[in-house]
């Protein structure tokens, strides 16, 4: 994996999030991993691990866990923190999950929340640029759809999205592989009545089963990216 990947889409996105971690993981890459919606669950990474005649806790002990509450403490981890443990640990790689969950703060101006975003942002590009390699977790948020400036944002970011949602038989996965800020995201915005993405240009289609487990779409994944 190289520069910023974006993995966003229905909730099952975070367990595919984890379950690439633990692939790098079970590579011997140190990483951190940024949360936003405490979504890092060590009882999964061992299962993980114990599936691959691993020691849950040697994996555990590279994985570097740092949660924010509230979109300053992000900020403040992302821009201030996270370099510094980057270059210290030294890590191989940083896992940033549910990073625009925070900023949806009806607390927080929404000029200051956008302006704090773009500065996580920066931070994640300025990694990226000292090649670090930064995969963005991002599940749909209902608030995502009535502002969406954060998800575009993290878009415009990436090198590459893949987008997981709602089809007819199950799951899909999209890749767009450019940088002109389109957000692939559900045909719908209601999930009654069932998510089913739509063709646009510039993005391929790979047809998925949601029954699937998460080491084969992680192993999709992985190579969509490669």
């Amino acid at each position: 994996m190289a520069g910023l990947i974006l993995l966003q889409g229905v909730p099952f996105v975070m367990r595919l999030g984890l379950t690439m971690a633990v692939r790098s993981l079970l590579a011997g890459d140190r990483l951190c991993w940024v949360d936003g919606v405490n979504a890092f669950d060590p009882y999964a990474v061992a299962r993980l691990a114990k599936r691959a005649g691993r020691s849950p806790k040697e994996l555990l002990a590279r994985v570097y866990v740092s949660r924010a509450f509230t979109c300053h403490q992000l900020h403040a981890l992302v821009v201030g923190r996270l370099p510094r443990a980057v270059s210290e640990l030294p890590a191989d790689g940083v896992v940033a999950v549910g990073l625009g969950a925070t900023f949806h703060d009806d607390e927080v101006p929404v000029a200051e929340a956008t302006a704090l975003f773009d500065e996580v942002v920066r931070g994640l590009e300025r990694l990226v640029a000292q090649g670090v390699p930064v995969l963005v977790v991002n599940p749909y948020l209902p608030q995502d759809y009535r502002e969406p400036r954060f998800a575009q944002a993290l878009a415009r970011a990436a090198s590459v999205v893949l987008a997981v949602d709602p089809a007819e038989d199950g799951l899909a996965l999209r890749v767009r592989p450019d940088r002109k800020g389109r957000v692939p995201r559900p045909a719908s915005r209601d999930p009654s009545t069932g998510w089913v993405p739509r063709a646009k240009d510039g993005l391929r289609h790979h047809g998925l089963r949601s029954r699937l487990r998460e080491g084969t779409w992680a192993a999709a994944l992985a190579g969509a990216v490669g």
